[in-house]
């Protein structure tokens, strides 16, 4: 179940905010959108600094999260961020970082989420990226077909318990070979079905109702 979010950082309604008050204080009218963008790009600069410690070694930083969608209703949470500096330093042209980012999302609709997303990359060209996911989210299903988003629908709520990544060695510098999977496991509670359609739900047949495993591994192949 994929869900598709707008998020937004709280940090960058401030930091519009406290950049339109500042021009609106003491610059023309004319010039209003250029500064706004330049003082709004220093300003998102200056936070960021403010949020991060950073050492010779490592990059640490905490970021609050906040969106909007029809499914899911107002979400805030958090996501820290802890970058480590490439093993291979100034010696290769093609240094990557790597990045642990865990995050945690509530919202206005029942929905809680925790994510943990990882990229390694190792001094002898191994690669690792995977992402970890429980998402609980109370939800409607309306049936299948062009003409079930205004009929009938029944209520549930999903549990997801995911795991998708890959596993690269490269080759050179730039392209990779290795392994690609993605396991998930759904759990489905609190069917309600409605009074006037009682199939749209499991008596209709829907394949996966039921919840279960959905698992996928292949190869995969990457220019980087």
């Amino acid at each position: 179940m994929i869900i598709n979010i707008l998020r937004l950082r709280i940090i960058c309604v401030a930091i519009f905010v406290f950049a339109g008050f500042n021009l609106l204080a003491g610059e023309k009218a004319d010039s209003l959108p250029d500064n706004l963008w330049k003082r709004s790009a220093n300003l998102a600069d200056k936070v960021l600094n403010l949020m991060a410690y950073e050492t010779r070694c490592y990059t640490f930083a905490a970021y609050p999260m906040l969106g909007y969608s029809d499914r899911t209703g107002f979400e805030v949470g958090l996501m820290p961020v802890m970058k480590f500096n490439s093993a291979k330093g100034d010696s290769c042209s093609y240094n990557r970082p790597s990045t642990v980012a865990p995050s945690f999302q509530v919202s206005s609709k029942g929905m809680y989420e925790a994510d943990v997303d990882v990229a390694i990359f190792t001094a002898n060209n191994w690669s690792i990226n995977a992402k970890l996911q429980f998402l609980y989210l109370p939800d409607t299903f309306y049936g299948l077909g062009n003409n079930s988003k205004t009929g009938p629908f029944t209520s549930f709520d999903s549990y997801k318990y995911s795991a998708v990544g890959e596993v690269l060695r490269g080759v050179n510098e730039r392209l990779f070979l290795g392994i690609q999977w993605d396991a998930g496991y759904y759990e489905f509670a609190s069917i309600s079905n409605p009074v006037d359609n009682p199939s749209v739900w499991l008596d209709g047949g829907v394949t996966g109702a039921k919840g279960g495993w959905c698992n996928g591994i292949g190869p995969i192949v990457r220019f980087d």
